[in-house]
């Protein structure tokens, strides 16, 4: 096999760790994952109980080193990490197939020289990189999901919900429960004088007053554009007016200025606690919402409270046009949530049998070569993405074309042909309608044109085609070739199958791409 140059950058942080008595199994793995990950490490050993020392990327296991129920013995002692069971040949398959799972792969022998134990690895690393970026994806889209992203405090929607836990809580141990929400009552004109910049850094300067006014306990909330609400457990309506003095005496000392202009937050506050006449977290919001409203009558910086308001009795009436606009903004925060996109997308067409047995496995290869094209042409990261996920979904449009015709090992019928050279148009009518992959649409419609405009389905030619789809081009050939397919179940050579697209550089494919695809494979 020719030398091939790196095709996983961080190559030198990737150990296999490889449980045989076979020395010449470590070595021959050794110098087959090298042509891939140059800085590879391979450490052998024979005890399941005692691996090396440095954690491994991938552990092989060869199972002609356990007898009867060894192998499962060993397979309980391997952490949580991806696993290659290595058997006689693939007759063996039916015996050891129970062990197949998504992160653990089966490779015989023979295919520890070749391509069959590269794409296990790769298959597995990338499998095990998907499955870690979904945890932190997970956890960060958990925080997105609750934490307003200025402030660092929990959004409105996430504030209802702990409200209404704190409120039960505090009537099942008949605890005191104070509610304040702050004003920024000049927001507006700071926004419309100084700029929504100098804006947004007061709302952060006072909401880092408030963090570091108020107990571990106390649970501050953005509320809305200009408000920030405080939930103040174990205090009661005369103690939550005592913290929300103290901290608005902080926040008008913060002394902002913008070109010798100081900027100073006028802050109306309104407080409520649970009590008599406030049992539920309707009634605390409300009665705040009341305090608040009657704050902002008074042109500084001001604080009440429901007490105050009795006090003075005062009615409060209900302000219809308040009680609609409250209700309006509570409703679409209580439907904001973040998506994402392509990663549901995914999920849908991931169901369908078609795409895990056929499809997927054939994209996946493609899109990760594409994807290492674009990186060494010295694409930009956001153009190299794209790249990866068009490779990904270039074939979706044969999710739409009968599994007979995409697997006959005949040859297809002219209506048959006709038919599957549909399938960039029947991706487009799939996927095209999403506002979400503009970018990706041209390399999924155009990946089969050809650079001497021969191609389907619009004969575009040379630098017409987007560059996306003659990366993909150039990918899908040699993945197509390198492996087995209903038609040629003996796949080409790694060395014939790169002569064959240099033969057809400047005709099938783009000579510019071709010249840094055979660096990248060849060196």
């Amino acid at each position: 096999m020719r030398s091939m140059r790196n095709l996983f950058p961080d190559g030198n942080n990737i150990i296999i760790n490889f449980l045989t008595a076979n020395d010449f199994f470590v070595k021959t793995t050794l110098a087959t994952l090298s042509h891939i990950y140059p800085g590879v490490k391979v450490a052998g050993y024979t005890n399941p109980k005692e691996p090396p020392r440095e954690a491994a990327s991938v552990v092989i296991i060869d199972t002609e080193l356990f007898q009867d129920d060894g192998l499962d013995q060993a397979i309980e002692l391997l952490p949580d990490i991806p696993s290659i069971i290595l058997i006689k040949d693939f007759a063996s398959v039916k015996i050891f197939g129970k062990y197949l799972t998504s992160r653990r792969s089966i490779v015989a022998k023979d295919d520890l020289r070749g391509m069959g134990l590269i794409q296990a690895v790769h298959h597995l690393l990338e499998r095990q990189r998907l499955h870690e970026q979904l945890l932190r994806t997970s956890r960060h889209l958990k925080e997105l999901s609750i934490k307003d992203e200025l402030t660092g405090f929990y959004n409105n929607r996430h504030f209802l919900e702990v409200l209404t836990s704190e409120v039960k809580k505090a009537n099942r141990y008949k605890r005191n429960l104070g509610l304040v929400i702050i004003s920024i009552k000049n927001f507006s004109t700071i926004n419309k004088t100084f700029g929504h910049a100098q804006g947004e850094k007061v709302l952060v300067g006072v909401s880092g007053i408030i963090k570091n006014s108020v107990r571990d306990v106390d649970i501050p909330a953005r509320y809305g554009d200009n408000e920030i609400a405080v939930i103040l457990p174990e205090t009661g309506e005369a103690a939550a007016r005592i913290v929300t003095q103290r901290m608005q005496e902080k926040i008008s000392g913060m002394g902002l200025e913008h070109e010798g202009t100081k900027i100073e937050p006028v802050l109306s506050s309104g407080i409520a606690a649970l009590g008599e006449s406030v049992t539920t977290s309707d009634d605390l919001l409300r009665t705040a919402i009341g305090a608040l409203i009657e704050a902002k009558r008074n042109s500084q910086s001001s604080i009440c409270t429901q007490a105050e308001i009795d006090e003075r009795r005062r009615v409060v009436r209900e302000n219809k046009q308040i009680v609609e606009q409250l209700g309006e903004r509570l409703a679409g925060i209580s439907k904001e949530a973040f998506r994402n996109y392509f990663q549901s997308l995914m999920n849908a067409i991931g169901e369908i049998p078609m795409l895990k047995r056929h499809i997927l496995p054939h994209s996946e290869r493609v899109a990760f070569f594409s994807r290492r094209l674009a990186e060494s042409m010295g694409l930009e990261e956001s153009k190299t993405k794209s790249v990866y996920r068009a490779g990904l979904l270039h074939d979706a449009g044969k999710l739409a074309i009968d599994p007979e015709i995409l697997t006959k090992p005949g040859r297809l019928t002219f209506p048959e042909q006709e038919l599957l050279q549909k399938h960039p148009l029947l991706a487009v009518q799939i996927l095209g309608a999403s506002p979400f992959l503009n970018e990706e649409i041209g390399g999924i419609l155009h990946h089969h044109e050809r650079f001497d405009g021969e191609g389907y389905p619009e004969k575009l030619s040379g630098e017409s085609i987007p560059i996306t789809a003659r990366i993909i081009a150039v990918a899908e050939a040699w993945d197509v070739m390198t492996n087995p397919q209903p038609y040629r179940p003996k796949p080409l050579s790694l060395d014939d199958a790169l002569d064959e697209i240099k033969r057809a550089s400047g005709t099938q494919f783009d000579p510019d791409i071709v010249a840094y695809f055979s660096n990248l494979i060849a060196g």
